[in-house]
Protein backbone atom coordinates (compact mmCIF):
# COMPACT_ATOMS: atom_id res chain seq x y z
CA UNK A 1 0.00 0.00 0.00
CA UNK A 2 0.96 3.62 -0.99
CA UNK A 3 0.71 7.12 -0.48
CA UNK A 4 -2.10 8.37 1.89
CA UNK A 5 -3.68 5.19 2.78
CA UNK A 6 -0.28 3.68 3.40
CA UNK A 7 0.51 6.44 6.37
CA UNK A 8 -2.37 6.06 7.99
CA UNK A 9 -2.56 2.71 8.49
CA UNK A 10 1.03 3.43 9.79
CA UNK A 11 -0.17 5.74 12.18
CA UNK A 12 -1.67 5.12 15.77
CA UNK A 13 -5.40 4.62 16.17
CA UNK A 14 -6.32 7.43 17.82
CA UNK A 15 -4.74 9.74 15.26
CA UNK A 16 -5.78 7.85 12.20
CA UNK A 17 -9.63 8.45 13.70
CA UNK A 18 -8.72 12.06 14.55
CA UNK A 19 -7.68 12.25 10.42
CA UNK A 20 -10.82 10.37 9.36
CA UNK A 21 -13.03 12.87 11.88
CA UNK A 22 -12.15 15.52 9.91
CA UNK A 23 -12.43 14.24 6.97
CA UNK A 24 -15.93 13.54 7.66
CA UNK A 25 -16.34 17.23 8.50
CA UNK A 26 -14.60 18.45 4.86
CA UNK A 27 -16.65 16.00 3.24
CA UNK A 28 -20.20 17.57 4.85
CA UNK A 29 -18.19 21.67 4.43
CA UNK A 30 -17.57 20.69 0.54
CA UNK A 31 -21.06 18.77 0.11
CA UNK A 32 -23.04 21.98 0.84
CA UNK A 33 -20.30 24.42 -1.00
CA UNK A 34 -21.26 22.14 -4.20
CA UNK A 35 -24.92 21.75 -3.46
CA UNK A 36 -26.35 24.80 -2.04
CA UNK A 37 -26.57 26.69 1.21
CA UNK A 38 -29.52 24.62 1.77
CA UNK A 39 -27.74 22.27 4.52
CA UNK A 40 -27.17 25.59 6.53
CA UNK A 41 -29.99 24.76 9.00
CA UNK A 42 -29.29 22.08 10.69
CA UNK A 43 -26.55 21.00 8.61
CA UNK A 44 -24.11 21.32 10.96
CA UNK A 45 -25.38 19.36 13.49
CA UNK A 46 -26.15 16.58 11.09
CA UNK A 47 -22.34 16.69 10.15
CA UNK A 48 -21.36 15.86 13.68
CA UNK A 49 -23.56 13.25 14.38
CA UNK A 50 -22.11 11.40 11.50
CA UNK A 51 -18.54 12.00 12.81
CA UNK A 52 -20.13 9.89 16.17
CA UNK A 53 -23.14 7.93 15.42
CA UNK A 54 -24.93 6.18 18.47
CA UNK A 55 -23.80 2.60 17.71
CA UNK A 56 -19.69 2.10 18.30
CA UNK A 57 -18.67 3.67 15.37
CA UNK A 58 -16.76 6.55 14.38
CA UNK A 59 -16.22 8.55 11.30
CA UNK A 60 -14.33 7.39 8.23
CA UNK A 61 -13.92 9.14 5.11
CA UNK A 62 -11.34 7.45 3.06
CA UNK A 63 -8.90 9.60 1.01
CA UNK A 64 -9.96 9.57 -2.55
CA UNK A 65 -6.46 10.87 -3.90
CA UNK A 66 -5.84 7.45 -5.60
CA UNK A 67 -9.22 7.93 -7.43
CA UNK A 68 -8.65 11.60 -8.36
CA UNK A 69 -5.11 10.78 -9.65
CA UNK A 70 -6.22 7.62 -11.91
CA UNK A 71 -9.38 9.90 -12.86
CA UNK A 72 -10.50 9.82 -16.73
CA UNK A 73 -12.56 12.45 -18.47
CA UNK A 74 -16.23 10.87 -18.94
CA UNK A 75 -17.18 9.82 -22.41
CA UNK A 76 -19.88 12.54 -23.08
CA UNK A 77 -21.27 10.43 -26.75
CA UNK A 78 -21.64 7.26 -24.10
CA UNK A 79 -25.12 5.48 -24.32
CA UNK A 80 -26.87 2.97 -22.84
CA UNK A 81 -26.89 1.05 -26.01
CA UNK A 82 -27.31 -3.21 -25.94
CA UNK A 83 -24.34 -4.69 -26.01
CA UNK A 84 -23.69 -7.83 -28.58
CA UNK A 85 -21.66 -10.04 -25.93
CA UNK A 86 -22.48 -9.81 -21.89
CA UNK A 87 -21.64 -11.83 -18.99
CA UNK A 88 -22.97 -15.35 -18.86
CA UNK A 89 -24.18 -17.17 -15.55
CA UNK A 90 -20.74 -18.58 -13.84
CA UNK A 91 -20.88 -22.07 -13.20
CA UNK A 92 -19.03 -22.18 -10.34
CA UNK A 93 -19.78 -21.10 -6.89
CA UNK A 94 -15.98 -20.66 -5.96
CA UNK A 95 -15.26 -18.22 -9.04
CA UNK A 96 -18.06 -15.83 -8.82
CA UNK A 97 -16.22 -14.37 -5.66
CA UNK A 98 -12.80 -15.24 -6.49
CA UNK A 99 -11.63 -11.91 -7.59
CA UNK A 100 -14.39 -9.41 -6.27
CA UNK A 101 -14.09 -5.84 -6.76
CA UNK A 102 -16.34 -2.71 -5.02
CA UNK A 103 -16.52 0.60 -7.00
CA UNK A 104 -19.02 3.21 -5.89
CA UNK A 105 -19.47 6.29 -3.72
CA UNK A 106 -19.57 6.71 -0.07
CA UNK A 107 -21.97 4.17 1.28
CA UNK A 108 -19.51 1.64 -0.40
CA UNK A 109 -16.59 3.06 0.77
CA UNK A 110 -18.31 3.16 4.92
CA UNK A 111 -18.58 6.79 5.74
CA UNK A 112 -18.88 7.56 8.98
CA UNK A 113 -18.43 3.39 10.13
CA UNK A 114 -15.51 2.02 12.05
CA UNK A 115 -16.40 -0.79 14.75
CA UNK A 116 -14.52 -0.37 18.19
CA UNK A 117 -13.79 -2.71 21.24
CA UNK A 118 -16.67 -2.17 24.17
CA UNK A 119 -15.27 0.47 26.27
CA UNK A 120 -12.93 1.60 23.82
CA UNK A 121 -12.26 5.16 23.05
CA UNK A 122 -13.36 6.62 19.89
CA UNK A 123 -10.61 7.34 18.33
CA UNK A 124 -9.55 3.55 18.70
CA UNK A 125 -12.04 1.98 16.18
CA UNK A 126 -11.14 0.00 13.15
CA UNK A 127 -13.22 1.75 10.02
CA UNK A 128 -15.11 -0.67 7.82
CA UNK A 129 -16.00 -0.66 3.93
CA UNK A 130 -18.32 -2.62 2.16
CA UNK A 131 -15.34 -4.52 0.75
CA UNK A 132 -14.37 -5.56 4.06
CA UNK A 133 -17.28 -6.88 4.80
CA UNK A 134 -18.00 -9.21 1.97
CA UNK A 135 -14.09 -10.14 2.71
CA UNK A 136 -14.29 -11.25 6.16
CA UNK A 137 -17.88 -12.33 5.75
CA UNK A 138 -17.04 -15.01 3.42
CA UNK A 139 -15.38 -18.46 4.95
CA UNK A 140 -12.46 -18.35 2.16
CA UNK A 141 -11.62 -14.25 3.22
CA UNK A 142 -11.18 -13.55 -0.57
CA UNK A 143 -9.00 -10.54 -1.61
CA UNK A 144 -11.56 -7.94 -2.14
CA UNK A 145 -10.74 -4.96 -4.04
CA UNK A 146 -12.38 -2.01 -2.66
CA UNK A 147 -12.38 1.61 -5.22
CA UNK A 148 -15.45 3.23 -3.88
CA UNK A 149 -14.95 6.40 -2.85
CA UNK A 150 -16.54 8.86 -0.56
CA UNK A 151 -15.73 11.98 -2.46
CA UNK A 152 -16.94 10.80 -5.95
CA UNK A 153 -19.73 13.63 -5.37
CA UNK A 154 -17.17 16.39 -5.88
CA UNK A 155 -16.51 15.31 -9.56
CA UNK A 156 -18.44 12.02 -10.40
CA UNK A 157 -17.47 11.44 -14.22
CA UNK A 158 -13.82 11.47 -13.62
CA UNK A 159 -13.83 9.64 -10.63
CA UNK A 160 -16.44 7.10 -11.09
CA UNK A 161 -14.68 6.03 -14.65
CA UNK A 162 -11.54 6.01 -13.05
CA UNK A 163 -12.72 3.96 -10.18
CA UNK A 164 -14.27 1.34 -13.55
CA UNK A 165 -10.72 2.20 -15.15
CA UNK A 166 -8.69 0.55 -11.72
CA UNK A 167 -11.35 -2.36 -11.23
CA UNK A 168 -10.96 -4.04 -15.15
CA UNK A 169 -7.05 -3.64 -14.43
CA UNK A 170 -7.55 -6.18 -11.70
CA UNK A 171 -9.54 -8.44 -14.22
CA UNK A 172 -12.52 -8.98 -11.22
CA UNK A 173 -14.81 -12.02 -11.11
CA UNK A 174 -17.74 -9.76 -10.36
CA UNK A 175 -17.97 -5.90 -10.28
CA UNK A 176 -20.25 -4.82 -7.36
CA UNK A 177 -21.65 -0.82 -7.20
CA UNK A 178 -24.61 -0.65 -5.16
CA UNK A 179 -24.50 3.42 -5.04
CA UNK A 180 -21.83 3.64 -8.38
CA UNK A 181 -24.89 5.50 -10.18
CA UNK A 182 -26.00 7.70 -7.15
CA UNK A 183 -24.04 10.89 -8.31
CA UNK A 184 -24.83 10.35 -11.75
CA UNK A 185 -28.18 11.23 -11.35
CA UNK A 186 -28.34 13.03 -8.18
CA UNK A 187 -26.24 16.24 -7.99
CA UNK A 188 -26.24 19.86 -9.94
CA UNK A 189 -23.64 18.91 -12.61
CA UNK A 190 -23.34 15.95 -15.10
CA UNK A 191 -20.28 14.23 -16.05
CA UNK A 192 -18.91 16.61 -18.18
CA UNK A 193 -19.51 19.39 -15.54
CA UNK A 194 -22.42 20.84 -17.55
CA UNK A 195 -25.01 21.53 -15.19
CA UNK A 196 -27.82 19.05 -14.34
CA UNK A 197 -31.49 19.89 -13.12
CA UNK A 198 -34.09 18.29 -15.68
CA UNK A 199 -35.13 14.90 -15.52
CA UNK A 200 -33.73 14.82 -19.14
CA UNK A 201 -30.32 15.82 -17.87
CA UNK A 202 -30.58 13.36 -15.20
CA UNK A 203 -31.41 10.37 -17.35
CA UNK A 204 -28.60 11.62 -20.44
CA UNK A 205 -26.15 11.56 -17.30
CA UNK A 206 -27.39 7.92 -15.94
CA UNK A 207 -26.83 6.48 -19.74
CA UNK A 208 -23.51 7.78 -19.49
CA UNK A 209 -23.17 5.96 -15.76
CA UNK A 210 -24.56 2.80 -17.77
CA UNK A 211 -22.15 2.76 -20.38
CA UNK A 212 -19.24 2.30 -17.65
CA UNK A 213 -20.49 -0.52 -16.55
CA UNK A 214 -21.38 -1.97 -19.84
CA UNK A 215 -17.11 -2.59 -20.02
CA UNK A 216 -17.27 -4.88 -17.60
CA UNK A 217 -20.49 -6.62 -19.11
CA UNK A 218 -18.67 -6.81 -22.62
CA UNK A 219 -15.48 -8.50 -21.08
CA UNK A 220 -17.78 -11.27 -19.33
CA UNK A 221 -17.73 -9.87 -16.09
CA UNK A 222 -21.30 -9.96 -14.04
CA UNK A 223 -21.95 -6.44 -12.35
CA UNK A 224 -24.60 -5.81 -9.37
CA UNK A 225 -25.15 -2.55 -8.97
CA UNK A 226 -28.16 -0.47 -7.22
CA UNK A 227 -31.27 1.39 -8.08
CA UNK A 228 -31.82 4.99 -7.05
CA UNK A 229 -33.18 5.44 -3.69
CA UNK A 230 -34.56 8.04 -2.79
CA UNK A 231 -33.35 9.99 0.07
CA UNK A 232 -34.94 13.29 0.61
CA UNK A 233 -34.90 12.64 3.77
CA UNK A 234 -31.36 14.33 4.11
CA UNK A 235 -31.82 17.32 2.53
CA UNK A 236 -30.52 20.15 4.74
CA UNK A 237 -28.29 17.17 6.35
CA UNK A 238 -25.80 15.86 3.62
CA UNK A 239 -27.56 17.05 0.73
CA UNK A 240 -29.06 19.94 -0.93
CA UNK A 241 -32.47 20.65 -2.60
CA UNK A 242 -31.29 21.22 -5.86
CA UNK A 243 -29.41 17.93 -5.48
CA UNK A 244 -32.12 15.79 -4.99
CA UNK A 245 -34.37 14.59 -8.01
CA UNK A 246 -37.89 14.49 -7.75
CA UNK A 247 -40.06 11.53 -7.70
CA UNK A 248 -40.91 11.17 -10.86
CA UNK A 249 -37.63 11.47 -12.22
CA UNK A 250 -36.39 8.74 -9.67
CA UNK A 251 -39.00 6.58 -11.17
CA UNK A 252 -38.69 7.19 -14.59
CA UNK A 253 -34.33 6.72 -13.46
CA UNK A 254 -35.13 3.51 -12.39
CA UNK A 255 -37.18 2.09 -14.95
CA UNK A 256 -34.53 3.17 -17.29
CA UNK A 257 -32.00 1.00 -14.97
CA UNK A 258 -34.49 -2.69 -14.95
CA UNK A 259 -34.88 -2.11 -18.53
CA UNK A 260 -31.00 -1.83 -19.33
CA UNK A 261 -30.29 -4.70 -16.70
CA UNK A 262 -33.11 -6.71 -18.92
CA UNK A 263 -30.86 -7.04 -22.19
CA UNK A 264 -28.26 -8.07 -20.21
CA UNK A 265 -27.56 -11.39 -18.60
CA UNK A 266 -24.70 -10.39 -16.40
CA UNK A 267 -26.23 -7.64 -14.90
CA UNK A 268 -28.20 -7.78 -11.38
CA UNK A 269 -29.88 -4.66 -10.17
CA UNK A 270 -29.86 -4.10 -6.54
CA UNK A 271 -33.22 -2.83 -4.65
CA UNK A 272 -31.51 0.29 -3.10
CA UNK A 273 -34.56 2.07 -3.57
CA UNK A 274 -36.87 -0.59 -2.33
CA UNK A 275 -34.44 -1.14 0.81
CA UNK A 276 -34.46 2.73 1.81
CA UNK A 277 -38.07 3.12 1.30
CA UNK A 278 -38.54 -0.29 3.93
CA UNK A 279 -36.28 1.25 6.60
CA UNK A 280 -37.67 5.01 6.70
CA UNK A 281 -41.45 3.24 6.44
CA UNK A 282 -41.23 0.33 8.61
CA UNK A 283 -37.69 0.75 10.27
CA UNK A 284 -36.55 -2.51 8.98
CA UNK A 285 -35.18 -4.72 6.09
CA UNK A 286 -35.39 -7.93 5.11
CA UNK A 287 -32.10 -8.96 3.15
CA UNK A 288 -30.31 -12.47 3.41
CA UNK A 289 -33.41 -14.13 4.64
CA UNK A 290 -33.41 -11.58 8.03
CA UNK A 291 -35.56 -9.57 9.37
CA UNK A 292 -33.34 -6.64 10.44
CA UNK A 293 -34.64 -3.96 12.56
CA UNK A 294 -34.67 -1.15 14.62
CA UNK A 295 -34.94 -3.02 17.79
CA UNK A 296 -33.03 -6.06 17.05
CA UNK A 297 -29.58 -4.12 14.96
CA UNK A 298 -30.29 -0.64 16.01
CA UNK A 299 -30.40 2.27 13.31
CA UNK A 300 -29.93 0.65 9.97
CA UNK A 301 -28.81 4.61 8.67
CA UNK A 302 -26.64 7.18 10.70
CA UNK A 303 -28.71 10.13 11.48
CA UNK A 304 -27.42 12.03 8.67
CA UNK A 305 -30.28 9.78 7.21
CA UNK A 306 -28.28 9.14 3.87
CA UNK A 307 -25.63 6.45 4.65
CA UNK A 308 -26.31 2.81 6.49
CA UNK A 309 -24.88 2.23 10.14
CA UNK A 310 -22.69 -0.85 10.11
CA UNK A 311 -25.70 -3.03 10.47
CA UNK A 312 -27.36 -1.34 7.83
CA UNK A 313 -24.11 -2.01 5.54
CA UNK A 314 -23.77 -5.60 7.12
CA UNK A 315 -27.82 -5.84 5.58
CA UNK A 316 -26.71 -4.58 2.14
CA UNK A 317 -23.93 -7.21 2.02
CA UNK A 318 -26.31 -9.85 2.63
CA UNK A 319 -29.08 -8.73 -0.28
CA UNK A 320 -25.84 -8.54 -2.72
CA UNK A 321 -24.94 -11.78 -2.09
CA UNK A 322 -28.90 -13.05 -2.45
CA UNK A 323 -28.40 -10.88 -5.56
CA UNK A 324 -24.91 -12.88 -6.81
CA UNK A 325 -26.27 -15.93 -6.14
CA UNK A 326 -28.79 -15.59 -9.06
CA UNK A 327 -25.60 -15.52 -11.15
CA UNK A 328 -25.69 -19.12 -10.61
CA UNK A 329 -27.21 -22.38 -11.74
CA UNK A 330 -29.78 -23.08 -9.21
CA UNK A 331 -27.81 -26.04 -7.94
CA UNK A 332 -25.05 -23.74 -6.91
CA UNK A 333 -27.34 -20.73 -5.24
CA UNK A 334 -27.37 -22.62 -1.77
CA UNK A 335 -23.93 -23.65 -1.62
CA UNK A 336 -22.81 -19.92 -2.62
CA UNK A 337 -25.47 -18.43 -0.15
CA UNK A 338 -23.61 -20.72 2.55
CA UNK A 339 -20.41 -19.72 2.20
CA UNK A 340 -21.10 -16.16 3.78
CA UNK A 341 -21.79 -15.49 7.76
CA UNK A 342 -22.85 -12.23 7.66
CA UNK A 343 -24.33 -12.29 11.00
CA UNK A 344 -23.20 -8.09 12.32
CA UNK A 345 -21.44 -8.92 15.64
CA UNK A 346 -19.44 -11.92 14.01
CA UNK A 347 -18.50 -9.35 11.42
CA UNK A 348 -17.32 -7.10 13.61
CA UNK A 349 -15.41 -9.59 15.81
CA UNK A 350 -13.81 -10.69 13.19
CA UNK A 351 -12.64 -7.02 11.95
CA UNK A 352 -11.66 -6.24 15.38
CA UNK A 353 -9.53 -9.52 15.66
CA UNK A 354 -7.53 -8.82 12.40
CA UNK A 355 -6.97 -5.42 13.95
CA UNK A 356 -5.28 -6.42 16.80
CA UNK A 357 -3.04 -9.49 14.82
CA UNK A 358 -1.88 -6.69 12.80
CA UNK A 359 -3.13 -8.05 9.25
CA UNK A 360 -2.94 -5.25 7.33
CA UNK A 361 -1.87 -6.79 4.10
CA UNK A 362 -5.00 -9.06 4.14
CA UNK A 363 -7.66 -6.15 4.59
CA UNK A 364 -9.70 -5.01 1.51
CA UNK A 365 -7.35 -3.04 -0.67
CA UNK A 366 -8.71 0.79 -1.47
CA UNK A 367 -5.59 2.24 -3.65
CA UNK A 368 -4.25 1.48 -6.45
CA UNK A 369 -0.51 -0.83 -5.87
CA UNK A 370 2.41 -1.15 -8.52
Amino acid sequence: MQGAEALLMRTPARLRATARAMGALLLFSLVCTIGSAACSEGGTDAAARAVAPSQPATAEARSSAASAADARPADTAATAAPLEATAAPHASADSLFSRPVVIGASASDGFGLSVREHGAKPGDGVSVSLADIFRVGRHSRPTVEGYASSMAFVNPGPILSGEMDRALRRSPSIVIGIDYLFWYVYGTKDASGAPMRTAEERLANLDRGLAQLDRALSRGIPVIVGDIPDMKAAIGKMLSRAQVPDPATLDAVNARIRGWAQSRPGARVFGLHESVSSITTNGSLRAGGTEWSVDDHGPLLLRDELHPSFPGLVAVASSVVESAATLLPPESRTAFEASFDLDPMLVRRRLLDENVRGSGEARSRTVDEP
